[in-house]
């Protein structure tokens, strides 16, 4: 896992963990804990990511006060990625154009899988 920020056109990579980058010892449930700061899914993308966002002003730990976005990236099975994005417009325009290359990707995955199950060897 890793959590990144969108800062002046790049992604950086400011913590290894959630809880790093929170500052907490644990957090048992990742989902329960960003619904309780707020969060609900706004956007599913093939299979690439998930957009969370909140509206603001939320009740929330002090690291995530200004965090309007979160993108749950899905690098493979086993790794996510958060990228937390404040109310900026150009940052979460940032991010979707340096997610863009996962979505095609997902995106032809799901199209060769239903070439498999329409033509089945």
């Amino acid at each position: 896992m890793g959590i990144y920020e969108a800062k002046q056109g790049q992604l950086v990579k400011v913590a290894a963990t959630l809880e790093e980058y929170l500052g907490l010892d644990c957090i048992d449930d990742y989902e329960k804990f960003l619904k309780q700061q707020g969060f609900r899914i706004a956007e599913e993308e093939a299979g690439a990511y998930i957009v969370l966002t909140r509206g603001l002003p939320a009740r929330a730990d002090a690291a995530m006060a200004s965090v309007r976005f979160i993108f749950d990236v899905a690098i493979d099975d086993d790794t996510v990625e958060y990228i937390m994005v404040d109310d900026d417009l150009d940052a979460y325009l940032t991010v979707l154009a340096k997610l863009e290359p996962m979505v095609a990707r997902g995106l032809r995955a799901e199209q060769a899988f239903e070439r498999e199950l329409a033509n089945p060897r």
